[in-house]
């Protein structure tokens, strides 16, 4: 019996044998009977049966605790590790935090330095045009643009990239959206790109819009384009500001044999497309001629 629950006690247990040998009646009378085992009155409380008890093997618990040999030295390295972890992993935040709006201001910067001619068309000079000589017009001129699909009157809409952005990468960024690109990129689009369309009806209206980084103020931008299209200060019929905020002047000549009004007017560049990190004094301007 003993060595049958040897056997088939779990590995860490103790077990108490109890002897199954049949007593004597002289042990059978010093026994305590049935109903005493069940008495739990006493000094002691309740009176154990004769059944096995089973206790834990608790030698493991007084194995040595300190951590020696080799284990310490991996110990080690994955603390050494964990440091450096964590603080590239913090560097890199406080990075993106602090520093991330100076790299995009210099990116902004460095594309808005660009050498990129704007190469402005004039629109009087197309007074009297048709949209198919505008167009070999601008081919001639050998500027680099595509054709924006066109609806509500407008015949024609042509967006001129920068002399240094490929046609398939200023479509790709135009397309995308100003304020859904980056900054640089927008910057990077902007500086040297203008749109152009024609809309007929009962008269013809020719506008041209684009973004001014050199003027630094709406008065100059508005002077520099008047300069820039041939449109002498002698001709100015009216000037101010609108109740949009835009700074304007504008006036009526006699181009090719039409009346011609124009209008030139500016607003900041913020107040048209939400983009980070552009100058406050950044321009955007319209011209538009009316006959």
């Amino acid at each position: 019996m003993d060595e049958q629950l040897d056997q088939k006690a779990p590995r860490g247990l103790h077990v108490q044998p109890v002897n199954d040998a049949p007593a004597s009646e002289g042990e059978r009378a010093a026994s305590p009977k049935e109903d005493d085992l069940l008495d739990f009155g006493g000094d002691d409380g309740f009176v154990p049966s004769a059944t096995p008890v089973i206790t834990m093997d608790g030698s493991a618990l007084q194995r040595p605790q300190a951590i020696v040999g080799w284990r310490l030295v991996v110990l080690a390295l994955l603390v050494i590790a964990a440091c450096v972890i964590g603080y590239n992993v913090g560097t890199a935040a406080i990075d993106n935090v602090v520093y991330a709006s100076d790299r995009e201001q210099a990116a902004v910067n460095a594309q808005l330095a660009r050498d990129s001619a704007v190469n402005l068309p004039a629109p009087s000079s197309f007074v009297g045009y048709s949209d198919a000589d505008i167009r070999d017009n601008f081919k001639a001129s050998g500027y680099v643009f595509f054709e924006n699909e066109v609806s509500d009157g407008t015949t024609l809409e042509v967006v001129k990239l920068p002399s240094d952005v490929s046609l398939e990468v200023g479509k790709e960024l135009y397309d995308t959206g100003l304020t859904k690109i980056s900054a640089s990129d927008a910057a990077k689009l902007l500086n040297g790109l203008w749109r152009f369309d024609v809309s007929r009806g009962d008269g013809t209206v020719m506008r041209l819009r684009y973004a001014d980084f050199t003027s630094g103020s709406a008065d100059a931008a508005v002077s520099k384009a008047m300069a820039t299209l041939g449109l002498g200060e002698d001709s100015v019929a009216e000037s101010g500001m609108d109740d949009s905020g835009n700074t304007y002047k504008t006036g009526t000549a006699e181009i090719n044999g039409e009346s011609v009004t124009w209008r030139v007017s500016v607003i900041a560049l913020s107040e048209v497309y939400s983009i980070n990190a552009m100058p406050a004094t950044a321009m955007y301007v319209g011209v538009r001629f009316v006959y």
